[in-house]
């Protein structure tokens, strides 16, 4: 009867799963979710080959490229198909928690799955399209921990072993925090035993820890190289980390006791040493697990959480660079598989309290534990309203952080998006009044006002704003690109070329600054400067990241066709890429390829 009952449990989890998360069915991309979602050029098996050993985007999550590129020939570029995947995905993961501790006879474990399931921090996870790499990575998280626990039981069934590994090896192309395995493992035998078999531990999993230091570097690498992590955080000192660090964790355990006042992007903080109650946050951190050290001799199962919950989340509480911490220290995305280390023990704890009392006391405590469970459906599907789209995600950033840079760099280009540049001024404005001491924010914001003001022909003060920008950041590459074509405007086309050289050498894998260094050299009026198959090679480049179909790239390569002489084919391409602008709805710049078009096919190259 228990097995039934078990199925209905499991049925109920996840159809209310899929009814909460209901208003985030359509759920439209945040942040940089585009550079992660495939394009039409990517989409063949060249393309799969591609997301493997060369991806375009700034992190490297290969199976979940994977995911999104069998989204892309399934569903084309409806985003349902995404937002249903990971809600699966995330029901999947809740069940096999369940079945996790129901294997180690750990009481409550179809409390802690639910409130696993239905909690409101992990909404972020769930209702953020990108974030699938969370929900994918818990799955073969707790496949691993599935396998390990077999394994532990049959020994002599190296095909439980086998499982591990793959679920192992996957995880880690879903998402590194799966390398914190092994050390899951270790913790998993101190709470179980009261100790680590470290001889046997070491002969099965040193390979795995090997791999898991491995994976841990790359991505700290990849963070540092790829998402400008190291650049905008390197400043913080020591002591700084240590502070963020000790009010991070002090952050997580409040959301996971209470949920309230949850945001897409938080407040970020500004560490200063000087402040006496800072230190506050980490001693209590301390003194938490000092006094779950003391209580291991009545119940282990706090220490071990606890440090569970320390373990998944150590990568992401300051002491490495995330590209992340410039625009928060904290995210509830990042606690999504820490939240097991704090809710298990509670709800094991609580279960064997129900068990101690008398029946109506008990009945009392089922109906508490409904109610909790209940409470947080509500709070998820109101949550998951937030992450419709980007303006109603950054309006409510705004509401629980005014301040927030990005949130207003992100609401400005959409106001630009509808052609409304006085709201769009309006916002980059704000970030330079109100984050004078952000460096990362405030040289986003002028380069954004500066872009705007050349669309407007203001180009005078465009200048002032972009080369505000360089002494903030004089490696800003977008900057270098920006200023580049106001002097090639003005004719002054040497320092316009040079000005772009450093854009594409201080920014080798951007495509864009390829694609702007390759129309420069295309068209620009000076012919001692004019390099057509130069300027072929870089469009080509960049063809191969931002896709056949682009057309500013079909634009850039028409240009180069028609600098070395092949009228013919840089009017197909022009052709491609006035049929391609139409259909982005791009207008304005069909209209530009229309009259170079003209140019090409009364055989004149387009030079400004």
């Amino acid at each position: 009867m228990k097995h039934y009952r078990d199925w209905l449990y499991a049925a109920v989890l996840t159809a209310l799963l899929f009814l909460i998360y209901r208003p985030a069915w359509y759920g439209q991309p945040l942040l940089d979710d585009s550079d992660y979602l495939i394009t039409d050029s990517e989409k063949s098996l060249r393309g799969l080959l591609a997301l493997w050993i060369a991806p375009a985007s700034h992190q490297y999550h290969p199976l979940v490229s994977t995911v999104f590129w069998v989204g892309k020939n399934l569903w084309g570029g409806s985003m349902l198909g995404y937002h249903l995947t990971t809600i699966a995905l995330h029901a999947m993961a809740a069940l096999l928690l369940f079945w996790i501790l129901q294997r180690l006879k750990i009481p409550g474990a179809w409390l802690a799955a639910a409130i696993f399931a239905l909690h409101p921090v992990q909404v972020e996870s769930v209702a953020w399209a990108v974030e699938i790499k969370n929900t994918l990575s818990g799955v073969f998280f707790f496949l691993c921990i599935l396998a390990y626990i077999n394994y532990e039981e049959n020994p002599a069934k190296t095909r439980y072993y086998l499982l591990f590994l793959v679920s192992f090896l996957f995880g880690i192309m879903a998402k590194p925090i799966v390398a914190t395995i092994p050390g899951v493992i270790l913790i998993l035998q101190w709470w179980q035993n009261g100790r680590i078999d470290w001889k046997r531990s070491l002969r099965l999993w040193l390979p795995l820890i090997l791999v898991g230091l491995i994976v841990g570097l790359l991505a700290v690498w990849i963070e540092r190289e790829f998402s400008g992590a190291e650049r905008d955080v390197i400043l913080l000192s020591p002591i700084q980390r240590f502070l963020v660090a000790g009010r991070a964790v002090c952050f997580y355990l409040g959301k996971i006791i209470w949920p309230a006042n949850l945001s897409f992007m938080y407040t970020r903080w500004r560490p200063n040493p000087s402040d006496w109650w800072e230190y506050l946050f980490p001693i209590a951190a301390i003194l938490l697990f000092i006094f779950a050290w003391e209580y291991r001799a009545r119940s282990r199962a706090p220490l071990a959480g606890l440090i569970f919950f320390l373990l998944t989340i150590f990568p992401l509480i300051g002491f490495f660079n995330v590209s992340f911490f410039r625009f928060a220290f904290v995210a509830d995305h990042f606690q999504y598989l820490s939240l097991v280390g704090i809710i298990t023990p509670i709800c094991a704890g609580y279960a064997v309290l129900l068990r101690n009392l008398g029946s109506w006391k008990r009945s009392t405590g089922y109906i508490c534990a409904l109610a909790v469970l209940l409470t947080f459906a509500a709070l998820t599907s109101a949550h998951a309203r937030v992450f419709v789209d980007q303006v109603t995600c950054y309006r409510a950033v705004l509401q629980r952080d005014p301040g927030s840079w990005a949130a207003h760099l992100n609401l400005g280009f959409d106001a630009l998006a509808r052609h409304s540049s006085a709201e769009a001024a309006q916002h980059f404005q704000t970030i330079l009044e109100t984050n004078a001491d952000n460096p990362p924010a405030t040289k986003r914001a002028h380069l954004a006002l500066g872009a705007m003001l050349i669309g407007s022909g203001h180009a005078d003060e465009a200048m002032r704003h972009l080369q505000q920008a360089l002494v903030i950041d004089p490696n800003y590459a977008e900057a270098h690109a920006n200023i580049a074509s106001i002097l090639l405007d003005r004719g002054r086309t040497q320092e316009g070329i040079a000005e772009l050289r450093t854009a594409c050498q201080l920014a080798p894998r951007l495509p864009e600054m390829k694609l702007a260094l390759a129309w420069g050299l295309a068209t620009c009026s000076d012919a001692s400067l004019r390099d057509g198959k130069e300027a072929l090679e870089l469009a080509q480049r960049a063809q191969s990241s931002l896709g056949e179909n682009n057309p500013k790239v079909l634009r850039v390569l028409a240009a180069t066709k028609a600098e070395l002489g092949d009228f013919t084919a840089a009017s197909e391409l022009a052709r491609a890429g006035r049929k391609e602008a139409l259909g982005a709805g791009d207008s304005a710049l069909a209209q530009k390829i229309e009259r170079e078009l003209q140019l090409y096919e009364s055989g004149r190259p387009s030079h400004k």
